[in-house]
């Protein structure tokens, strides 16, 4: 978030107003810092909501995920609610700091984080291995 806002503060000017739509329960990073020089309008446009038992993508005997890749914090979060504790993520690539700080909470030890906080670089580091 404050990477993106640094960025745009060199686009825009303070009688600029941004919209922002983004998950229910986002962080508030690029909202904060771009109050800071600009008006923000933020949307909640969706909202994460959690896997029904139902919808599980393993099956009972899986106990390791070889690899997965994360391009949030909430992702983490929504991800490991969906998962019994015996599962373990062998490697997880990690789209940037606060994801991958999701991922040690949960006792990833493998974590990959691409080296700039976009799509292009996490695709970039999952192709490097």
């Amino acid at each position: 978030g404050a990477g993106l806002a640094k960025a745009l503060k060199k686009q825009i000017s303070d009688q600029t107003k941004v919209c922002i739509f983004s998950a229910k329960e986002a962080s508030e990073d690029l909202e904060r810092e771009l109050q800071k020089f600009c008006h923000v309008i933020k949307t909640d446009a969706y909202e994460n909501v959690n896997v029904s038992e139902q919808d599980y993508i393993l099956k009972p005997e899986d106990t390791v995920i070889s690899e997965a890749v994360f391009t949030s914090a909430s992702n983490v979060e929504r991800f490991f609610q969906m998962l019994t504790e015996e599962i373990m993520v062998e490697r997880a690539y990690s789209i940037g700091k606060k994801t991958t700080e999701a991922l040690k909470k949960k006792n990833v030890v493998n974590i990959c984080e691409s080296e700039e906080s976009t799509y292009e670089s996490v695709v970039s580091l999952i192709t490097k291995k």
